[in-house]
Formats: C-alpha cells, structure tokens, sequence
C-alpha cells in the first residue's frame, strides 16, 4: 500500500511538472508537397490557413489546419518562369501574402537571376485559405488579385546595404531571409550583410510598395524606409526569419554566409534598439513528442530551422510553428515560447531542457 501511495505521489508531480512545461508537439504537412525538401518559408493567419514556400521554384502551398496536423488544399503558380525564386520569407497581413524572393546573387556562379529579385502580394479568401481567384487552368496562376514589384532599385542605392547590393554570398553581398509586416509596415530580416557583429533589419512602409504612394516605374518609387543595425550575437551571424508580435519581433538567427558554422538561434528584437536578447540558444535542439509521449527525436544535422509562423499569443506566452529546409516535409514542430520577463539580461542564455524531456523550457529576457 505504501509502494502504492508512492508511486501515485510521483505520477501525480510528474503530471503537474508536465502540464506546466513547453512541449514540442508533433505535426506534420500532408499532400503533394512541392519542394519538400527545400521548405523554407511560411505564414499564417489566425484561423489556421497557411502559405508554404520553397526556396526551388515559383510556387507555393495554400495549407488548412485539420486536427494537430497542416493539409495542403491548394498549390499556386506565381510566375510562368522556370527559374526559381529563392522564397526565403512569406508575411501575412490584411488578407494578403507577401512572398519574398531573396534579392540576392545566385549561390553557384554568382550570377544575377531576376527572378530572385521580386515581391509578390497574393490576395486569398480568408475562410477558405485559398487564392481569392481562380487559377488558370494550364499556368496554375491566379486570374486576380496577384501583383509583383521589385526592391533592387531601392536596394542598390540605399545608403546601409546599398555598398553590399549584388556581391557574392561568399562576400556577405546582400541576401534577404526574413520577413512580416506590423502596423502598415513591412520589415525585411537580412541574413547578410553582418557588421561588426550587427545585422540590418529594414523597416518600409507597405504602401510606398504596394498602395496609394507606390508608382509602376520602380525607378521612380520613393520608398519610405528605415535601417536598425542589430546586434545579432556574433559577426558570422544574420538574420533567417522575422516575424512580429505584440511586443515587438521574433527572429531566428544563423550563420551569415554560405558553409560557415552558427547556431540556429531564436532571439527577442523590442522593433527599436540595436540589440536583441537570446530566447532559445540552439533551435536544433529542440525535440519533437506530444504531450501523451515525450519519446522525441532531434532535427537531423542538415536541417535548418529558418521559416517561423506565429500562430496564437496571449500575454505570457507566443505559440510558433517553425520549420526547416533541407529536411523532406520541413519537420515541423509547434511549441510555446515564454514572453521576456522582468530582470534578466541579453548576456543571459535561455535554458531549454531540450536534452531530456522533449522541448520543454523556461526563459530570460529583456535587460
């Protein structure tokens, strides 16, 4: 009877140590994905319809939350070219996608693709999740509400990134990953250049690009921007992803030019400063089980986790999806983060207990 009451004492803090921990759940995309191992980009709303990109091709995947799991309902063209785009980043804002192509130089050759070099607004249906028009029926492009513009114009001759405009990879050139848009702006997360251990992050008014302000010839385009120089951790580091939230900016950092070595990291930006304070020190780590099971698995040495989705936030807490490229399927995972709390400081690490019970953590923030 003691072993008894003992075992069910345990049972029941182990209970309550779990229900209290952040747990990776498990999920998965279903379908025909397309690129399914370059998956690199994504965005939702808040009714759980989602847009997938691939950093191969000129596609993307309209996606519909059923049960834990994300189903694709639609694949959409948005150009007939057979180039690819390089989708690094999708941002959702206002019933619209907002697909972005990297703005860089090729990673084999170094050679300039235009392809890569445009920015796409898809208007969707925001129940269904799909394109708000139908898609012809031979190029899959949507019949409506599909407009592109370019950014390199802009690029080559603004001040901060302009010098580091169609430079090789190698050479830190220029080569946007990130992106989300809050309160009518547009915010682009560059994994490259890296300055002194800073990273440019770009702040520009949505309709300067596409609205009332924006003008067809991009050479006539006067954009309302700003650059914040952010301190990112180390100088072989960028930025991977962005995306808002209510106090200010997720974002996921890694190494800033292609084959050096960096920790895929996830890092707290207040939208203003020049820092940014670590929440989660090695994304990689994170295991993936359910809250039923804790046996979980970590990603695999190839992959990186470099597209982020906020799917729900409360004032404690931020539920993400994230995935990662070069792993078939992208190997999601959806887990709780905790908002920054009162007295801890940027030189602090986030301690994830990922090693042993799955993704479950506590963390530090702001300074």
């Amino acid at each position: 009877m003691c072993n008894y009451k003992f075992k069910a004492k345990i049972s029941v803090i182990l209970m309550l140590i779990i229900s209290s921990l952040n747990i990776v759940l498990a999920t998965e995309f279903t379908g025909n994905l397309v690129g399914a191992k370059d998956l690199s980009a994504i965005a939702c709303d808040k009714s759980g319809n989602c847009l997938l990109g691939s950093d191969e091709g000129v596609q993307v995947m309209a996606l519909k939350k059923v049960g834990t799991n994300y189903k694709m309902t639609q694949l959409i063209s948005l150009s007939t070219s057979v180039k690819e785009m390089d989708i690094e980043s999708i941002a959702y804002s206002g019933n619209s996608y907002y697909v972005m192509g990297s703005h860089s130089m090729s990673k084999k050759g170094c050679n300039k693709q235009e392809s890569r070099f445009l920015l796409y607004k898809l208007d969707i249906n925001e129940v269904s999740g799909l394109a708000k028009y139908p898609l012809d029926a031979r190029t899959k492009i949507p019949t409506g509400g599909l407009s592109k513009v370019s950014l390199q114009e802009f690029l080559r001759t603004d001040a901060d990134v302009g010098p580091y405009f169609e430079k090789c990879l190698q050479d830190s050139g220029l080569n946007i990953e990130g992106s989300t848009i809050k309160k009518g702006y547009l915010y682009l997360g560059l994994r490259a250049p890296n300055v002194d251990g800073k990273s440019p992050i770009i702040k520009i008014a949505l309709n300067s690009i596409f609205g009332s302000k924006a003008k067809e010839d991009d050479d006539q385009r006067v954009i309302d921007r700003t650059v914040t120089w952010v301190d990112v951790g180390a100088n072989n580091v960028g930025v991977r992803e962005i995306k808002a939230i209510k106090d200010g900016f997720a974002l996921i950092t890694g190494s800033s030019v292609p084959k050096q070595k960096a920790p895929y990291q996830l890092r707290f930006w207040d939208g203003k400063s020049t820092s940014s304070i670590l929440w989660i020190s090695d994304l990689k780590s994170l295991k993936q089980g359910s809250s039923k099971a804790l046996i979980a698995s970590k990603l695999t040495k190839k992959a990186k986790p470099e597209g982020l989705a906020i799917l729900s936030e409360n004032d404690k807490t931020v539920e993400v999806l994230l995935v990662s490229d070069k792993v078939r399927g992208g190997a999601p995972r959806v887990f709780s983060i905790t908002k920054k709390l009162e007295g801890a400081t940027s030189s602090s690490e986030g301690s994830w207990l990922s090693r042993g019970l799955g993704g479950i953590g506590k963390y530090f923030s702001k300074e």
